[in-house]
């Protein structure tokens, strides 16, 4: 199971979104720590 940067589980679809982000921008701080905190930014790319 993926975990996200508090060790909560993550989705494997958002997990793949985290990593692809990540990797283009390095910016860890995109990501809400849980999906309950989603907003429109999250889809930007």
């Amino acid at each position: 199971m993926v975990m996200d940067l508090k060790g909560l589980p993550m989705a494997p679809e958002w997990a793949a979104l985290k990593n692809l982000h990540r990797v283009i921008t390095l910016d860890q701080d995109y990501f809400p720590e849980t999906l309950g905190r989603c907003t429109n930014r999250n889809f930007a790319y």
